[in-house]
């Protein structure tokens, strides 16, 4: 196993070190993303127990960079972990064992803060990220990772059957009722506010049976303050509250060059199931991230949650070619 030199320190990522990431980036990646890697330094700066970025430095030079951040809940998590975005080093740096101890120190911090694992994502094809996540303890996850393509229609039709289906056409009927209005245009949605939290937090607690009202306050703080772009709505019945979605667009999580739309919670009040809500805040938020250019969007579900999987694949959503990794931690505090 490769060893450091003991000329190498691993610190915290700093201001200036943006020039020397974006070039350690950019041999990943083939494109700079300056933006994503300055925003992200930016507010690590403000936040750095939610946001946990390293360096290590060979020869008083940046040699590899990791970028960490602490989720609380997405996906329907119980517990709180952290997630690796970003994980590179310089190529004439590597071998010589610089991202394993980049993937030391995230560690050693998530113990510190009682975080019982990592997670991350990466494509099937980026088979050196898969070869490294293989020998430094990682797993597959009993996580699948869905997408669907925001360009494709949600099918509306009372019986949901597929536009694309073969039918046989009897021409002595009447001719029957076509798509109709959206569910969107049935069920009113909006941008969602500070005001909704309370009654998100109670549609969440009806759901998991825990109050995530700390979890929730912060996804909407983290918008405020720029950090994610926020899409996240909520969808209303006789003017109240009935469930709402959480999303954000990313640059630059995972390698992705392109923009992408991650969507970590969804909730709808048990007694407004089956009314067509999860629907429309799906074909809100799908509509409005078609006008923000993005093309697809993803998330996260537990295998055996039947339920759940049932739900995303009638709307549309598949497997991706991405896949989730995590790895315990022993010994956190």
């Amino acid at each position: 196993m490769p060893t450091m030199p003991a000329t190498s320190e691993i610190r915290r990522l700093r201001g200036d070190d943006l020039d020397r990431m974006v070039v350690i980036d950019r041999a990943h990646s083939g494109r700079s993303r300056r933006p994503f890697l300055g925003k992200r330094l930016a507010i690590g700066a403000i936040a750095p127990a939610e946001h946990l970025q390293f360096g290590v430095e060979l020869d008083g030079r940046l040699a590899g960079l990791l970028l960490g951040r602490v989720q609380r809940g997405e996906f329907g998590r119980i517990d709180s972990s952290v997630v690796i975005d970003v994980i590179g080093v310089a190529a004439e740096s590597r071998g010589r064992g610089c991202g394993r101890a980049l993937l030391e120190a995230v560690s050693a911090e998530a113990r510190s803060l009682g975080l019982p694992r990592l997670h991350s994502q990466a494509e099937w094809t980026m088979f050196g990220l898969l070869r490294f996540f293989a020998g430094t303890g990682f797993e597959l996850s009993h996580r699948l990772v869905l997408e669907r393509p925001v360009d494709r229609p949600f099918i509306e039709i009372g019986d949901e059957k597929r536009a694309d289906e073969p039918t046989e056409v009897d021409y002595g009927r009447p001719p029957g009722p076509d798509y109709g209005p959206l569910a969107r245009d049935r069920i009113p949605t909006r941008t969602m506010s500070n005001a909704d939290l309370a009654a998100m937090a109670a549609i969440d607690r009806e759901i998991t049976g825990r109050d995530r009202s700390a979890y929730l306050a912060a996804k909407f703080a983290a918008t405020l303050a720029g950090s994610d772009v926020g899409v996240s709505l909520v969808a209303e019945l006789d003017g109240r509250v009935v469930g709402f979605v959480t999303a954000r667009v990313g640059v630059g999580e995972f390698g992705r060059t392109e923009p992408a739309a991650e969507l970590d919670t969804l909730g709808v009040s048990p007694e407004c199931r089956s009314r067509g809500v999860g629907r429309a805040l799906l074909s809100q938020l799908s509509a409005n991230l078609a006008s923000l250019r993005v093309e697809r969007i993803a998330t996260e579900v537990d295998w055996s949650d039947r339920d759940v999987l049932g739900f995303f694949g009638r709307y549309g959503f598949a497997p991706s070619r991405t896949l989730a990794f995590e790895r315990e931690l022993a010994g956190r505090r």
